[in-house]
């Protein structure tokens, strides 16, 4: 087996697979090419909540914390399921491709978009991209693709 995907430090294995896919992280977190060839990809989002964590814990700054709009739409024929599916119920459903209800990120965090925004400009499913910049509402972000970097801020509207 390649000693490059071994993990050594079972007893922390989170830092591991950062450390090895991300050397020199904190010294190279400025560098956008740094994160274009480089991703962790985990078969669960509690693998995946772990490393975000741990990553997130590295960067310097202050984290903000972001949370996903979560009701049943008023137009459906059926205003009991709105009784039957409380927000609190909402918050708590994850799967594959929807993401925890809390969003916790920095400044400098790399993200990956999780659904198209406008494909003309790249901005799809799997696109990463670094925040530069939050306000309550808004998300400023630095497109990075595959090829080069794109001075392109993203100024998205939260709810």
């Amino acid at each position: 087996m390649d000693h490059d995907i071994i993990i050594s430090n079972v007893s922390d294995p989170i830092s591991s697979i950062v450390e090895n896919t991300y050397p020199q992280f904190l010294e190279n977190c400025d560098d956008y090419a740094y994160f274009s060839d480089r991703a962790i990809v985990s078969p669960t989002l509690d693998d995946v909540a772990q490393v975000n964590d741990y990553m997130l814990g590295l960067l310097p700054g202050e984290e903000r914390i972001f949370l996903s709009f979560d009701s049943i739409s008023n137009q459906d024929p059926n205003p009991k399921l709105a009784n039957v599916y409380t927000t609190e119920f909402l918050n708590t459903i994850s799967g594959s491709g929807l993401p925890y209800h809390e969003l916790k990120i920095k400044v400098g965090t790399p993200i990956m978009l999780l659904r198209n925004i406008d494909r003309s400009l790249g901005l799809c499913n799997g696109a990463r991209l670094i925040i530069s910049r939050m306000c309550d509402h808004v998300i400023e972000a630095t497109f990075v693709s595959d090829y080069n970097i794109v001075n392109f801020q993203l100024c998205y509207h939260l709810r």
